[in-house]
């Protein structure tokens, strides 16, 4: 059955770049790539996440559950994405990034949890 236990609970922090929305598709004059360097953190805890960002005061929060290599998260708002993951050396990476498709909607989620490993600080 999935479990949220073997990702570890902790803080984790990751640095996105306007280049790294650029790569990932996200059109130039984006607000996200206007927004420039942002500094995003990753709250997990017991199944549960918060996700806040120094651009966005509202962040976001839900549940995560893990089954082998793969991790679904769900917000309180109802979207939702799967991806794979791993941890090495206090570095949480999510790879694969199955975001559900939104027509004209930028891959936001996929470069903020995706463009780089994620460092535990917590």
């Amino acid at each position: 059955p999935p479990s949220a236990a073997a990702i570890p609970d902790g803080t984790y922090e990751v640095t996105v770049t306007p280049r790294d929305a650029l790569r990932a598709g996200i059109a130039p004059d984006d607000p996200f790539v206007h927004a420039g360097v942002t500094h995003v953190t990753l709250k997990l805890h017991g199944g549960n996440f918060v996700l806040e960002s120094d651009k966005d005061p509202d962040g976001w929060a839900g549940t995560y559950s893990v089954y082998r290599d793969r991790v679904t998260v769900t917000g309180i708002d109802g979207s939702s994405f799967t991806a794979r993951w791993s941890f090495e050396q206090g570095r949480l990476r999510f790879e694969e990034i199955s975001e559900p498709p939104r027509p004209g909607e930028p891959p936001y989620v996929r470069v903020t949890w995706a463009s780089h490993p994620w460092t535990k600080v917590r």
